[in-house]
């Protein structure tokens, strides 16, 4: 019990200091969805046309799955 007493401190400490830190907060959004169009985008331009593969699709739950765990 005493672990997760303690996982759940420092879980609580690190995000109060990701929402008192502006800068850290406008990346941690905006750079996903960069990202994804970006790379997504590219993919889908260049490579998904040719193959009817929709990369958008997949570069998004890619990164959904990383920004959750």
């Amino acid at each position: 019990m005493k672990e997760l007493n303690a996982i759940l401190t420092i879980a609580a400490r690190d995000f109060t200091k990701l929402l008192r830190d502006r800068g850290r907060l406008i990346i941690s959004f905006i750079f996903p969805l960069i990202f994804i169009g970006a790379l997504g985008g590219g993919l889908q331009a260049n490579i998904g046309k040719q193959v009817g593969f929709n990369f958008l699709t997949f570069t998004f739950t890619g990164v959904l799955a990383q920004v959750l765990f």
